[in-house]
């Protein structure tokens, strides 16, 4: 269990990476954030990202709602 929980973690690393590259390179869209175009690189980021993130067992964080 723990040596997958470790490939997850490095992948995710791998992920942010490659994601951080693509930022420097294009720059932060918003628009392509929030509504990425279908086989665009953001859209595969989240698409992998969030099933990294499932897979993990990580709990995403959760923000305060005031009540």
């Amino acid at each position: 269990m723990s040596g997958n929980i470790d490939a997850i973690k490095q992948e995710m690393i791998q992920l942010e990476t490659e994601y951080l590259a693509h930022i420097n390179k294009h720059g932060f869209s918003y628009q392509e954030y929030t509504n990425p175009p279908a086989g665009s690189f953001m859209a595969k980021y989240k698409k992998r990202m969030a099933e990294l993130t499932a897979a993990s067992g990580v709990k995403p964080l959760e923000y305060y709602k005031g009540y």
